[in-house]
């Protein structure tokens, strides 16, 4: 499939977020790269790798600090492949985003590494999924859903 050509429509400014799920591997930095790529206006309001919450052993403490980044987001990413390691902060974010505010908060999930690494309990609560590290069309789906 060729490249989607780059989003043009600057009337909308969109807030992401990207899981913790993403953040240790370098991926995080992958999806901003296909956003800044195609042009779309985006702010990231994930939570730096640095941030204290992910040494937080306590589920309430964390819960809270995610409950208000999410807050901010127009949608959220989530990577399914990497569910098993990150499972406590996937199932937060899950539910984050489809209980605690008066409209559920969209969720892209994305298959890094095919369906076979896939977690059908992320995938009951997805409003998309994208495939691969190929040029998918991240801009085209956040501007779908956000």
């Amino acid at each position: 499939m060729p490249p989607l050509p780059p989003y043009e429509d600057t009337s909308k400014f969109y807030h992401v977020y990207l899981s913790h799920s993403y953040a240790h591997s370098f991926m995080d930095i992958h999806v901003l790269d296909f956003l800044d790529q195609s042009g779309i206006q985006y702010r990231d309001v994930s939570l730096p790798t640095s941030h204290p919450v992910f040494t937080e052993s306590r589920d309430e403490v964390a819960y809270s600090v995610i409950r208000d980044a999410i807050a901010q987001a127009d949608v959220v990413l989530i990577n399914v492949g990497k569910y098993d390691e990150y499972k406590r902060w996937i199932d937060m974010e899950l539910q984050i985003s489809t209980t605690e505010f008066e409209k559920k908060k969209p969720i892209i999930v994305q298959h890094a590494w095919g369906p076979e690494r896939t977690d059908e309990s992320v995938l009951a609560h997805a409003d998309a999924v994208l495939n691969g590290w190929e040029r998918v069309p991240y801009a085209d789906t956040i501007t779908k859903l956000g």
